[in-house]
């Protein structure tokens, strides 16, 4: 069989003729993220130094990414001339963003519109600087240069405390996006089953909305957690939503419409075999990293559990 080689972090990699570059690095052991081999998580960005890129290995990536060399590895064959870099998210340039809306979602919940020019997907997340500080929110809606985040008001936190008072027109500075947590149209048939907590529900929304612009034609179940009742915000959007089983869940429960407990254990009993499921998971560390193992032992494919564990105190993991 015909053979090419490429070089990675200047090592020389083999791969066969019309091998993708990502399973060419998997095999050769290299440590590289992937999770689709499609072109649609962006898991598998490289970046590349020299060497020829097919418009498809750059299709869906942010104007940043792409000006800084990205390129998605699954989507690019392996070429003797291709000279290949791991791409490192903090090289990304920051851009400059302008608030222009900020409405209360709960009492101490809300939404954020802000306006710049980046390509984003919903269920993604952006770092987001202001006054000396950096967090990282998840993006739950985006129409062309407009990005929504949900943001919880913390008692104390810093970053709660510039929210509290930020108006339209505030000028921030965004990097990004990152993260793997979207909806893969590839899939339309399969179940999707999506978990979290809090402000966790961001990415969620996002995907879900995703999903259903795109056509899906897969069972859709939500499952919502919070500390009280008061707490689950969108419930009625998300119970009027046709083809989306909503369960709202609620440690202090106050609403009879309220399951008691964890959305996880809510979920899981609902759902005991998760085989062929595509499974999203955003909230607290706590519950991002219980649910995957447990989605993981009920059935799910690991590489169709979809993660974003919510870090208030910084950048998202």
């Amino acid at each position: 069989m015909a053979t090419v080689t490429f070089h990675f972090e200047g090592r020389k990699i083999q791969a066969a003729q019309g091998e993708t570059v990502l399973d060419a690095l998997l095999r050769s052991g290299e440590p590289v993220g992937h999770g689709c081999k499609a072109g649609v998580c962006q898991a598998c960005l490289v970046r590349v130094q020299s060497g020829p890129v097919p418009p498809k290995a750059r299709q869906g990536l942010a104007l940043p990414v792409a000006e800084q060399g990205g390129a998605l590895s699954c989507c690019l064959k392996a070429d003797e001339a291709l000279d290949l870099q791991p791409f490192r998210e903090e090289d990304l340039p920051w851009v400059a963003a302008k608030v222009t809306r900020v409405r209360h979602l709960s009492p101490d919940v809300i939404e954020v519109k802000i306006e710049a020019d980046l390509a984003v997907r919903p269920g993604q997340f952006l770092r987001v600087k202001g006054e000396g500080m950096e967090r990282a929110y998840s993006v739950a809606e985006t129409t062309g240069s407009l990005h929504a985040f949900h943001i919880r008001l913390i008692p104390g936190g810093q970053m709660s405390a510039l929210w509290a008072q930020v108006q339209p027109g505030a000028a921030l500075t965004l990097q990004g996006p990152f993260g793997r947590s979207v909806y893969d149209p590839a899939h339309p048939d399969r179940p999707l089953l999506l978990i979290g907590s809090g402000t966790g529900l961001a990415p969620l929304w996002g995907v879900l909305n995703d999903a259903l612009a795109q056509g899906h034609r897969g069972a859709i179940s939500l499952y919502h957690g919070a500390a009280s009742s008061a707490g689950l915000y969108y419930r009625d959007e998300l119970e009027a939503m046709v083809g989306v089983h909503y369960v709202p869940c609620a440690d202090a429960v106050t609403d009879p419409r309220d399951r008691p407990g964890s959305p996880l254990a809510q979920a899981l009993q609902d759902h005991p075999d998760l085989t062929g499921y595509a499974v999203y998971l955003c909230g607290s560390p706590g519950l991002v990293n219980a649910a995957q193992r447990q989605c993981f032992l009920a059935g799910a494919d690991m590489q169709d559990i979809f993660s974003d564990p919510y870090v208030p105190q910084g950048v998202k993991a």
